[in-house]
């Protein structure tokens, strides 16, 4: 009879089994080969998605959305985001506040998800820090803010000094990371 190891279930013989080197270690092999393709699913490559917006037109800006999703033993599911915008000349803000969706929709418990990040201004040398916030009746879309120089919570929009149409400069860089739970 097989016995199985507690944590991850390896495979090992009792020790009133006969002797099967070959077929013992092949058991234990696969096992482990199993355990460590998971491992560099999580760890391998980002995976890069195209989030949904609301607020914005790219334009001829540069955009990068990337994830890694980890899928644990007990079924929960751990993503990594990064999401980067370089305003180019020809990019735009709305009237609507800036929004994009997340690559896997979050786990609804806890009622909102924070996420952080910065807004490089180089024009200005201003430096901001973002606030990504899916509010409480999102599972899917992170929407934007900025903490501006006066330490006031503003939506990014085209109300903000430096993203409305007037004054956005090419080169400017939004970029926000997060970990969440995946539902």
């Amino acid at each position: 009879m097989t016995l199985t190891t507690t944590n991850y279930g390896f495979p090992y013989p009792e020790s009133s089994d006969p002797p099967n080197g070959p077929s013992q270690f092949s058991a234990l092999a696969t096992a482990v080969d199993t355990s460590l393709n998971t491992v560099a699913g999580y760890v391998g490559s980002w995976t890069t998605w195209t989030p949904t917006y609301t607020g914005l037109t790219i334009g001829n800006g540069t955009l990068q959305a990337v994830y890694k999703q980890d899928i644990s033993k007990t079924g929960s599911k751990t993503i990594d985001f990064k999401w980067r915008l370089v305003v180019g000349t020809t990019t735009t803000f709305s009237t609507t506040q800036l929004s994009f969706t997340l690559p896997v929709a979050r786990n609804a418990t806890p009622g909102r998800e924070i996420f952080s990040g910065h807004w490089i201004h180089y024009g200005e040398g201003l430096y901001y820090t973002v606030i990504g916030d899916t509010l409480t009746s999102s599972t899917t879309v992170v929407k934007l803010s900025v903490l501006d120089v006066s330490q006031q919570i503003k939506a990014i929009d085209n109300s903000i000094p430096g993203v409305g149409a007037e004054t956005v400069l090419s080169n400017d860089t939004f970029f926000i990371s997060g970990t969440y739970r995946g539902a």
